[in-house]
């Protein structure tokens, strides 16, 4: 999944999407470290998972057998 490096107004919309008043400064410093963030979030979806187990058969006992 191919997403673009993270910018300043970028950062100001997810920040006013979480009600977050950061200071130009503080976006500075978040930025690279929120860009990062998502970057390992993106190598998740190249993550090729099989289908779930359907829930009738997991076994919730957690004790052995006697």
């Amino acid at each position: 999944m191919s997403r673009p490096p993270l910018d300043d107004a970028r950062l100001q919309t997810l920040a006013a999407a979480a009600a977050l008043e950061l200071s130009p400064e503080r976006r500075e410093v978040l930025r690279p470290v929120l860009d990062g963030v998502l970057q390992q979030l993106d190598r998740l979806y190249d993550v090729e998972v099989d289908e779930t187990v359907p829930v009738h058969s997991f076994d919730a006992r957690w004790e052995a057998e006697r």
